[in-house]
């Protein structure tokens, strides 16, 4: 396992294999969790803590690529600059707009290995 010092805010709930991934708390309550596979692109998703039976993707249905993004997500959404809804998907699945709070349109950076932002 990692030994490096956790962010502000976060809490590791379960380590992942190789001190990667894991399953992550926000002080704000909300989850960032690995899906446990070897090879996944998108392997992060977020649980709301107001709707803990949910999956939380990004803009475009998919997971989030690095713990990085996944974080800096729920990051905003505490900030109130992001709010997801479950407007456009299937049952048991929300999704976090690219737009903020104040209307300006924001690219979630995925961050993909060795491909740059997207």
């Amino acid at each position: 396992m990692s030994t490096r010092k956790p962010p502000p805010g976060w809490t590791l709930l379960k380590p992942g294999r190789s001190g990667k991934g894991g399953t992550w708390q926000h002080e704000s309550g909300w989850i960032v969790a690995h899906c446990g596979g070897f090879s996944p692109t998108c392997p992060y998703a977020l649980i709301d803590p107001a709707h803990p039976g949910d999956v939380t993707m990004s803009h475009n249905g998919l997971g989030f690529a690095s713990m990085q993004a996944a974080r800096q997500v729920v990051e905003d959404i505490a900030a109130g600059r992001r709010t997801p809804t479950d407007d456009c998907c299937t049952p048991g699945t929300r999704r976090v707009p690219c737009v903020t709070a104040d209307g300006t349109n924001v690219p979630i950076r995925l961050g993909l290995p060795g491909r740059g932002a997207r």
